[in-house]
């Protein structure tokens, strides 16, 4: 910007230089934080998919695989209590539940 003589646009034309060099230090200055990889933020890097998933079937498919592990590694078959209880019923409703479960197993 050449200026043969100097006036009140003098003034005006600094002050847009000023801006434009700030702009321009502000932009390179958020281009450098951008570059930071997840593991060096101050958050945790957790998959979206087990908070929000992407479709309500992956949803509960994700929520069906869970409860799958859970009880193959905790179920071990009716208590002791629970088999008293049945047997405390008018028409023991483990042939019921067994036979239901195997229908749900066929599907």
């Amino acid at each position: 910007m050449r200026r043969s003589a100097v006036d009140e646009s003098w003034a005006v034309d600094a002050e847009l230089l000023l801006r434009m060099s700030t702009q321009s230090c502000l932009e390179r200055l958020n281009e450098h934080r951008q570059q930071q990889t997840p593991l060096s933020g101050k958050s945790y890097v957790i998959s979206g998919e087990l908070f929000c998933p992407a479709t309500p079937i992956s949803g509960a498919l994700y929520n069906a695989q869970r409860m799958e592990q859970l009880l193959a590694n905790y179920w071990q078959g009716p208590s002791d209590e629970l088999e008293r209880i049945f047997a405390q019923c008018r028409e023991n409703p483990k042939i019921f539940i067994l036979d239901s479960s195997w229908f749900l197993n066929e599907i």
